[in-house]
């Protein structure tokens, strides 16, 4: 390869890969979808509360998933009909009929008479289930962005979830994160070599 070539490819590696795919969900929880007589429901809070919470997002460079979350009427829901009785909100997958987490989220801010709040992020790691459940990130993460994971809330006799509610991709869910200001200054440096290797009086 010649040494242009090779310092044109290197340039923009480096600048895709100052980039990162953020995907975003909604969140709906309801005792209907969970299979319970409950009226409580649930949700992302950012859909009651815009300018004080950000939405649900997955960072697919990071694997990290944003979840701000909450249920009852102090998060603009209505509330759950019984307590949690210690027990913390659980991300699970199809099918429904399984009772096993992927993953717990914590820490809860229980509000009582029905109410609560998580505000947290969690890296996904291969078989969240435990060796020889064999569900690789990669999996997870296909799951996960076709509106396959769900979460639950469960309470003292629905220990499966009193509301649940699918992670619903946003429409055009993917996009590109800003740059970096180093990734801008690497852009702009590129730019002059690309002009410079242009150039007629360019040597190799």
């Amino acid at each position: 390869m010649k040494p242009r070539n090779f310092i044109a490819l290197s340039y923009c590696v480096t600048v895709f890969s100052a980039q990162a795919v953020v995907w975003e969900f909604t969140l709906s929880m309801d005792g209907l979808t969970a299979g319970t007589p409950s009226l409580g429901t649930g949700g992302d809070l950012h859909q009651n509360f815009p300018t004080q919470n950000v939405p649900i997002t997955y960072d697919s460079d990071l694997h990290q998933l944003h979840i701000p979350i909450g249920w009852g009427t102090d998060n603009g829901f209505q509330n759950l009909e019984n307590s949690l009785g210690g027990a913390v909100p659980l991300i699970q997958y199809r099918p429904i009929s399984s009772i096993l987490g992927l993953y717990t989220l914590t820490p809860l801010n229980d509000q009582g008479h029905g109410a609560g709040n998580v505000d947290t992020t969690i890296t996904l790691q291969d078989d969240p289930r435990g060796p020889g459940s064999n569900y690789a990130i990669g999996e997870q993460e296909f799951d996960l962005t076709h509106g396959n994971w769900f979460v639950s809330v469960p309470t003292v006799p629905y220990g499966n979830g009193e509301i649940r509610g699918f992670l619903t991709p946003v429409p055009e869910p993917r996009t590109w994160a800003p740059l970096t200001a180093s990734a801008l200054l690497i852009l702009a440096a590129g730019k002059r070599i690309i002009r410079r290797m242009s150039s007629p009086s360019f040597k190799t």
